[in-house]
């Protein structure tokens, strides 16, 4: 169960942030990745109010059911799978000049970052001693929706932060539904050269499919494909594929072009 508790921080941001080094970006070339993250209104229901972070045991109600139920799949707990604070695991994460290294991944709340006011919860590849490293960056505002703020990411030849005019909102409320088409900006400083630029994101499919993976094969694992185009990623008909896989078992099992890499992929 241990995906189930950030699947719906890192599932939703891999179709809101992917992105990487291998396109032809209108950017300025460098060796690094980008990412990217759209605004989503999948639910039907009312705007939520934004507030502060919080952290909260569900009680339940005299049903069996808990009171922070998922409204299409009442018997899942938010405050049992949003973001649990501490390690995730050993990912091997492919860099862009095509190394492998071993990173180890945790979440963090309550954490300041100058992309945005306030605090954030963090879900980190690696730390800030790490050559490479890559911080991605979301919060409550209150169960089943969710802030993107943005991410950093950090390699032996660039720093690149990425951010958006306001952080992002994303609804998840009507899950399992798909979520639509969806075009925003997204602001990306290199280093110092900030520039802003259009981009689309589209969830394409989730489908069952065996992997093989550092430490053996998987024979049903959960693949989300997305995919990233519009200005961000040159223009034209180019879009970038940024397929996630996870299952209940293991957690996110691999994830190609996610923020700052090629790939990761759970080390065992």
């Amino acid at each position: 169960m241990k995906f189930l508790r950030v699947v719906i921080g890192l599932a939703v941001v891999a179709a809101a942030c992917g992105g990487s080094g291998g396109s032809t970006t209108a950017a300025p070339t460098t060796a690094g990745g980008t990412t990217v993250a759209p605004t989503t209104t999948v639910a039907t229901t009312a705007p939520p109010t934004t507030g502060d972070v919080t952290t909260t045991v569900a009680p339940t109600t005299t049903t069996g059911l808990p009171s922070d139920g998922h409204p299409n799949l009442p018997t899942l707990s938010w405050s049992a799978v949003y973001l649990p604070e501490g390690p995730l695991g050993t990912y091997l994460a492919t860099t862009f000049t095509g190394e492998q290294v071993e990173l180890e991944a945790r979440v963090d709340r309550g954490v300041e970052w100058p992309g945005h006011d306030g605090v954030w919860d963090r879900i980190s590849f690696g730390t800030e001693d790490d050559p490479d490293h890559a911080f991605i960056y979301l919060r409550e505002v209150e169960p089943w929706v969710v802030e993107y703020g943005g991410a950093d990411t950090v390699s032996p030849d660039q720093v690149l932060s990425e951010t958006f005019p306001e952080p992002l909102l994303l609804d998840l409320r009507g899950l399992p539904a798909p979520l639509d088409r969806i075009e925003t900006q997204i602001t990306v400083d290199f280093g110092g050269d900030t520039r802003t630029f259009g981009i689309t994101i589209e969830v394409q499919s989730l489908t069952v499919e065996s992997l093989e993976l550092p430490f053996g094969t998987v024979a049903e694992a959960n693949r989300l494909d997305v995919g990233v185009g519009g200005e961000f990623m040159g223009g034209g008909d180019f879009v970038l594929p940024v397929p996630l896989w996870f299952d209940l078992e293991h957690g996110l099992l691999r994830w190609d072009n996610p923020p700052g890499f090629q790939r990761l992929e759970l080390a065992g």
